[in-house]
């Protein structure tokens, strides 16, 4: 269940705060949840720890269009084709 996800997601970012695929995950399971600001910040962190990972960015993209900011998402995702191809 969601719930228990929450729990593992908030447990293992104890032990690897910076893990930009935890991150990206648990801020995805936020957004299913409908807790948006809490899934932004999740996607903005991993941002901030992994800016090569693509995977963050289009989620927060997404997560911004599905709250009207369409200008704010094109411009995230624009960054996606001027920095480098990702090692994944």
């Amino acid at each position: 269940d969601l719930g228990s996800a929450e729990r593992y997601y908030i447990l293992s970012l104890e032990y690897a705060p910076d893990n930009s695929y935890v991150l990206t995950s648990y801020g995805s399971l936020l957004a299913k949840r409908d807790k948006f600001d809490e899934a932004r910040s999740m996607f903005e962190r991993a941002l901030a720890v992994a800016p090569e990972n693509p995977t963050p960015r289009v989620n927060l993209a997404l997560l911004m269009q599905r709250q009207g900011e369409l200008d704010a998402a094109i411009t995230t995702l624009e960054a996606l084709f001027v920095q480098p191809a990702s090692a994944d």
